[in-house]
């Protein structure tokens, strides 16, 4: 028991002096409180926090700087390209790998909270590795038995490739997902994602107008006189544009619309107009006008659609209008839209002019591949094996001067080439993650952006994808899995 009594008060500014601290017993407990001071000191690296951050950081250094340089090879559409970013990424992720494991032995991978679509995932690769095994191939447009190939595939060299890049897919979107979990971080990503395409946008204007329309400083030999940037083909440039686009315009109207940094409440759309607003619509400019200088029809309208979803859903979260207003304001805006780009991009007006030719071609390769896809439904023709497997289909009614590697349809290449049921499970995959990113812009309050931005990316890539094939390169797939892991991130 303590006996106030005793203890006498101290005076104020009574010089202390420092006493050896003792140990206490029961036989040195006096009317003295005595405290000891104990210092608790981190052994190293292991079981510590900070590491473990610092180590995401510099994890996601890497995603940029991946981003940064992946477009340059045209685009990453060659073997060698994604063959070379591929191991690049599996290195990366392998010490990154092991490197978290030695600072904390017992973390939990956060790939683990997305079963359903990691397991999808990995069921997609094992059923694309399997179609390298030795299996007999079924008959084939009467193919002799002596020329059907001795796996499953039409092309083994071309699908073994095809492994190997989508592999290096699911490792980049399991590395984000667990960098991105960071609310800071996840914001960084996004900001740099953005910056990093007004660079490209810019630089396909710069070859465009003053270095004479070229391609990595070399004469183009397609798309002249239209912005391609470091892509050979202008729809695939036009995707990435968009996607950029979505992130600047995200930006804008959660400045606008979105809930202030000190307070819930919105102040008048006029207080709003900072100046990173305003920076921020001046890099768009720069985005816009690029993917305008593309001369992309369906990459146009993509975005523009990717935007109009954008704008609604940044409208309902901030609750500022009513449901029939917010559909007359979209009207409005598309209408508007749609008028200002063929006043401000002639070049793409033209090209509408040309549309009923480009469709009646589009129409029969997509008639031609269909009949393709019913004579193997369930196997397909192997990964990335179209290109071989079409020319057995080819009929004179599409132009036979020209080599048809692609269906013009990212749905119908998958189909085609993975067979109905494996070639929708990529499909499945991306409609698990568009549901997430719906879920995070209805639960999350101040850090709904990337969600949100994600979701609009989507619908771009999804409505593009109907018509051609962007997704098929992997510059754009890169940047495109990169937002998706960051919109399906939940936040700590």
């Amino acid at each position: 028991m303590i006996d106030f009594a005793k203890l006498e008060p101290r005076l104020i500014g009574q010089a202390q002096t420092k006493q050896p601290v003792q140990k206490v017993t029961p036989s040195t407990v006096s009317n003295e409180l005595v405290f000891e001071t104990i210092t608790i000191q981190e052994s190293g690296l292991r079981r510590s926090a900070n590491a473990a951050a610092k180590l995401n950081d510099i994890a996601a250094v890497f995603v940029v700087v991946f981003l940064l340089v992946g477009p340059v090879p045209i685009g990453a559409n060659h073997p060698l390209a994604w063959l070379g970013f591929a191991a690049a990424i599996s290195v990366f992720v392998g010490l990154y790998a092991l490197s978290m494991f030695y600072i904390d032995p017992g973390r939990l991978s956060r790939t683990g909270r997305y079963r359903a679509i990691v397991g999808l995932g990995v069921g997609l690769i094992l059923f694309c590795a399997a179609q390298l095994l030795p299996f007999s191939f079924s008959s084939l447009a009467e193919l002799p038995e002596r020329l059907l190939p001795d796996r499953l595939t039409v092309s083994a060299p071309a699908t073994a490739l095809g492994v190997i890049r989508i592999f290096s897919y699911a490792l980049l979107f399991v590395l984000v997902l667990e960098i991105s979990a960071n609310t800071n971080r996840a914001a960084w990503l996004l900001k740099c994602m953005f910056y990093i395409i007004v660079v490209h946008a810019a630089w396909s204007l710069i070859s465009l107008s003053l270095l004479g329309d070229t391609l990595l400083l070399s004469p183009k030999t397609a798309y002249e006189g239209f912005a391609t940037g470091f892509f050979v083909n202008r729809n695939s440039f036009a995707t990435y544009l968009s996607m950029g686009l979505m992130i600047g315009f995200g930006k804008m109207l959660f400045l606008l619309l979105g809930p202030t940094a000190r307070s819930a409440k919105r102040p008048t759309l006029i207080r709003r107009l900072s100046m990173d607003f305003f920076i921020q619509a001046s890099l768009s400019g720069v985005i816009l006008a690029a993917l305008l200088a593309t001369g992309s029809r369906l990459g146009v309208f993509s975005a523009l659609l990717g935007g109009l979803f954008l704008f609604s859903s940044m409208l309902l979260k901030a609750n500022s209008l009513p449901r029939w207003k917010v559909a007359a304001v979209l009207l409005s805006t598309a209408v508007v839209a749609c008028f200002a780009i063929v006043m401000a991009a002639p070049n793409l007006a033209s090209r509408l002019v040309f549309f009923e030719h480009s469709i009646g071609l589009r129409v029969e390769l997509y008639r031609q591949t269909l009949e393709m896809i019913f004579h193997r439904p369930w196997f397909g023709y192997g990964l990335d094996s179209f290109a071989a497997a079409f020319e057995l289909f080819h009929k004179p009614s599409l132009l036979t001067g020209f080599i048809w590697d692609r269906p013009h349809s990212t749905y119908l290449t998958l189909w085609a080439e993975l067979g109905v049921v494996a070639g929708s499970i990529p499909l499945v995959i991306l409609g698990l993650c568009f549901v997430r990113m719906l879920s995070q812009i209805r639960v999350r309050k101040n850090t709904y952006l990337p969600a949100t931005v994600a979701s609009a990316v989507v619908v771009v890539c999804a409505v593009h994808s109907l018509g051609d094939f962007s997704l098929e390169m992997a510059a754009n797939a890169y940047l495109f899995i990169v937002l998706t892991g960051v919109g399906i991130s939940e936040r700590v």
